[in-house]
């Protein structure tokens, strides 16, 4: 490995952290949020060259890095963590109460999943389709918008640093990942 390069990840590592650490502390994120975020950003940090070696053509890890901290900029307003006792319903019907787009809140599960998850979800650039396909439009808004934010998290779902497998994910989401699969390929991404 040359020197220049060395260095460039370095920069890229201390780069996204202290950027990182600079929008935590402007945004006023408890130290649970903040220690949960910078765990998040390791794991996509170490998980990305497996996660490159797989889905050949994709971002490079400063693009990846720098969209999630955009979000974490521009659309997060505030993190709430729940208690892992939670039920899973009453979590989801907390976030139903709440419009992300206006809101800017995200309710996460302590895991960092959860959290890649949630935020991804939060991001402002979202599919909208055409009102002319006004039958399939909520279903295809459903369905890119969720199947990208199950596509963009899989950088720690499926990628642990050790090997490439797929988590035990709800039956819905798999099917509608698949989808999205087979509709970015069809589309040429």
């Amino acid at each position: 490995m040359k020197k220049d390069e060395i260095f460039s990840k370095l920069h890229i590592r201390g780069d996204y952290k202290n950027r990182l650490e600079r929008i935590m502390e402007k945004k006023g994120f408890s130290m649970d949020v903040r220690n949960l975020l910078l765990s998040m950003f390791y794991k996509m940090e170490i998980a990305y060259e497996d996660y490159k070696t797989v889905k050949q053509g994709e971002r490079t890890k400063k693009e990846v890095l720098e969209e999630m901290i955009s979000i974490i900029e521009k659309d997060c307003k505030t993190i709430e963590l729940v208690n892992v006792s939670k039920p899973k319903k009453e979590v989801e019907k907390e976030r139903q109460k709440i419009n992300k787009a206006i809101d800017g809140k995200v309710i996460s599960y302590p895991n960092e999943l959860d959290l890649i998850y949630e935020l991804y979800d939060l991001r402002s650039d979202r599919y909208k389709v055409s009102s002319q396909y006004l039958i399939f439009t909520n279903t295809l808004d459903t369905l890119l918008n969720k199947g990208r934010t199950l596509d963009s998290s899989e950088i720690i779902r499926d990628f642990d640093g050790w090997s490439w497998g797929t988590s035990t994910v709800e039956e819905e989401d798999v099917y509608l990942n698949l989808t999205y699969q087979n509709i970015r390929l069809l589309m040429r991404n």
